[in-house]
């Protein structure tokens, strides 16, 4: 679920190299371009590791899960209910730092965490599944929150989670922020970028759907989403240039009772720092 930077007018070197070796290998050797293209696809890029020392917050309980072979790192603060935060595809915990003290605040315990192979958690590759996985263990070994903060593919992991662990009960909200619904655009956006060609892009959708042994199509948010009945409030950007504003609008066309917010400006990563978005989710949170 790699990212790549769509194409403009001036490509980075690096991206241009990574076009043309995809358009030529994707053309004469269609099954080595699809294996080279998913091992890219699962690889996030790391962000920097979360030094919230920095931040001027207070000193926060770092556990570290056991997962799989190795952990996936949590920061935790306060006491009170507990809010799980959940970053997207190459983010990390960090980017919910500005949470973390309105949250305190309103007499939560805020609870981040660096998902597999993302910022400080262990791992080099990762996908939908063991994501998914990954949130399980850290909700079993720390308990089952009162709300989950989801961002970008964060809001397919929390759904996944939700649809592959039904045992998992007790989550009374969730804010989705900037929320992904089809995997399939995911991959449409990665191999336009790459310049992959079609019968190497079927290669590759094939290779990703023998991974996880069901249809792309079955990770839609909105499948899960018809069966939820919890308070929820979706977040998104009309001018967020990585995941389309309609995403939201059609996941709470399904979701019953779902409250949508709507913003101009903010993107898809700046929306997490903005203090109008951080007020409106601890209200929704503190609403009876």
């Amino acid at each position: 679920m790699a990212t790549v930077a769509h194409k403009s007018k001036s490509l980075p070197l690096a991206l241009r190299g990574i076009q043309i070796f995809f358009g030529i290998a994707g053309r004469l050797l269609p099954d080595l371009a699809a294996r080279i293209a998913f091992r890219l696809f699962m690889t996030p890029k790391r962000s920097a590791s979360a030094r919230f020392d920095k931040y001027t917050l207070p000193p926060s309980q770092i556990v570290d899960v056991p997962f799989q072979e190795g952990f996936i790192r949590t920061y935790s603060w306060g006491e009170g209910p507990t809010v799980f935060c959940i970053h997207g595809w190459e983010g990390s915990s960090r980017q919910f730092y500005k949470f973390v003290q309105p949250l305190l605040d309103a007499g939560c315990r805020v609870t981040l965490m660096d998902s597999h192979a993302h910022g400080d958690s262990s791992g080099t590759q990762s996908n939908f599944i063991q994501t998914s996985d990954a949130l399980y263990e850290v909700i079993r070994q720390l308990g089952v929150p009162y709300a989950v903060i989801a961002h970008s593919f964060g809001t397919g992991v929390i759904t996944l989670m939700l649809e592959r662990y039904p045992t998992i009960i007790g989550i009374e909200k969730f804010v989705l922020i900037a929320p992904v619904n089809h995997l399939q655009d995911m991959i449409d956006t990665f191999s336009q970028a790459i310049n992959l060609p079609a019968r190497a892009r079927a290669a590759f959708e094939r290779l990703l759907v023998n991974l996880v042994d069901r249809s792309i199509e079955s990770f839609d948010v909105e499948n899960t989403a018809r069966s939820r009945t919890e308070p929820v409030l979706l977040i998104h950007d009309r001018d967020d240039p990585a995941v389309p504003y309609t995403n939201a609008q059609t996941i709470a066309s399904v979701w019953q009772g779902a409250e949508v917010m709507l913003t101009t400006g903010l993107g898809h990563n700046r929306i997490l720092m903005s203090e109008q978005i951080i007020t409106r989710v601890c209200e929704f949170l503190q609403d009876a």
